[in-house]
């Protein structure tokens, strides 16, 4: 059956007219949203500059100075990201001892609570044992 055989789908891509925004409502836009069609001849924006020697002289002393500017800036970044990486270490580390000193603190609690609450426990079945049979007389440690 040829209706059961799959063939790739061929479509014509489809061609749109470029959008034409009317002179009065790109006038009235604010100048980021105006269209970005330029306008008058291309050969306009591409001129050969032709500076003079003192002109020249200055330009090359800012790009230069322009460029030292711009590898301090990219050495003191460097050193900057390496005493971040030291001090997020040191502060995890403080923190790892904070959390150990905290949990010690936190088990030898509840170990005194717990001999605390034996104790009270053992108390309380000696007051009910001796309270029938031995009345005034030695307490016997079992």
């Amino acid at each position: 059956n040829k209706d059961s055989l799959y063939q790739p789908i061929q479509r014509a891509v489809p061609k749109f007219p470029s959008l034409k925004i009317p002179n009065k409502l790109d006038k009235s836009l604010p100048y980021r949203s105006k269209s970005k069609l330029i306008k008058g001849k291309v050969n306009d924006s591409i001129r050969a500059v032709v500076q003079e020697p003192k002109d020249r002289s200055i330009n090359r002393l800012l790009n230069a100075l322009n460029s030292i500017s711009t590898s301090k800036d990219i050495k003191q970044e460097r050193k900057q990201a390496i005493k971040d990486k030291l001090y997020k270490k040191q502060k995890s580390r403080v923190e790892e001892k904070a959390v150990r000193k905290y949990k010690a603190r936190k088990k030898s609690l509840f170990k005194i609570l717990g001999q605390i609450e034996t104790s009270e426990k053992r108390k309380q079945m000696n007051i009910n044992s001796e309270s029938g049979s031995h009345r005034g007389g030695k307490r016997r440690k079992h």
